[in-house]
């Protein structure tokens, strides 16, 4: 076990990452014994576990392979983006600033659409239809949503770009722990993706000042 830090609330708890994983609870404990995967015990004495090294865990074989792995890295991209929501560091955007409550509302809503959408895809083998036509749908969502509040271009592209950062900020962590995956080839998809949802919602603010 290692010791536990400031950063526990961040972590699951067994029944969490076990449903995360798609293992019983008492597998995981079995695992966490035999030092399989890293945890560390609250006070209470009730085990935690952090959402990157069950991704490990799960691109090692002991779950579901790279398409489990790739679903537990979304899911530590949106514990990071609710992170910054929840300290403040949002708010300290100016571009942020200018957003209406309700547009800042919608906006975490779709960037977390949208790291979940690249984790699902990056985990399919042959993706290129779905990769397209997904991002033509947030990149549509993303300009209605923008043409709704009246928000100007370069504060739309600052909310877009850090969802994205948070996604790859999380990626970038991942490959430190974990030499299984192929984190070039990730990359690349993901600037394939981010590009072309952010040429649909460009091209949705030129068609809408015609």
């Amino acid at each position: 076990m290692v010791s536990a830090t400031a950063e526990e609330k961040e972590w699951l708890s067994l029944q969490e990452a076990s449903q995360r994983l798609g293992v019983a609870p008492a597998t995981l404990r079995n695992w966490a014994d035999r030092g399989r995967v890293q945890a560390f015990r609250t006070p209470g004495g009730h085990r935690r576990f952090r959402e990157r090294d069950l991704a490990v865990l799960a691109m090692a074989g002991e779950s579901n392979g790279t398409g489990q792995a790739l679903r537990v890295l979304a899911h530590a991209a949106l514990g990071r983006t609710r992170f910054e929501v929840s300290e403040g560091l949002l708010e300290q955007e100016p571009w942020y600033q200018r957003f209406p409550p309700g547009a800042r509302k919608e906006h975490r809503d779709l960037g977390r659409q949208v790291v979940v959408s690249l984790s699902e895809l990056m985990a399919q083998t042959d993706q290129d239809n779905a990769l397209e036509a997904r991002a033509t749908e947030l990149g549509r969502a993303y300009g209605q949503l923008n043409r709704k509040y009246k928000i100007a271009l370069s504060d739309a592209l600052h909310a877009f770009l850090f969802f994205r950062d948070s996604f790859i900020e999380s990626l970038i962590d991942l490959a430190k722990t974990s030499p299984g995956f192929d984190i070039p080839i990730l990359m690349r998809r993901t600037s394939h993706f981010v590009d072309a949802m952010l040429l649909v919602m460009v091209t949705f603010y030129e068609g809408a000042k015609k």
